[in-house]
Order: C-alpha cells, then structure tokens, then sequence
C-alpha cells in the first residue's frame, strides 16, 4: 500500500472527510446556538 502514493490518497481522502465532518458539526452547533437563543427570548416574554 505505501507504493505508488495509495497511502498519501487514503490519507488525503480521509482528511476531506474529517474536515467535512468538522465543518457539518460547527453549522449544527451555531444553528442550536440560534434556536436556543430564541426560546429564552420567547420564554422571557411570557413571564413578563
């Protein structure tokens, strides 16, 4: 596996991966943020 620079495409393929992984759980993390932010908002407005 170490001829003909397989390994340097596996390793490469894997780190696109990882880095789309990475990229897909920052969005969900601010989109939560967000969402989490409205309901205290809206929460707040319903105990006043």
């Amino acid at each position: 596996m170490l001829e003909n620079g397989k390994i340097l495409v596996v390793v490469a393929v894997l780190a696109f991966i990882l880095v789309g992984v990475f990229i897909y759980l920052f969005t969900i993390d601010r989109k939560v943020t967000k969402l989490e932010k409205e309901v205290e908002e809206k929460t707040a407005e319903t105990e006043k």
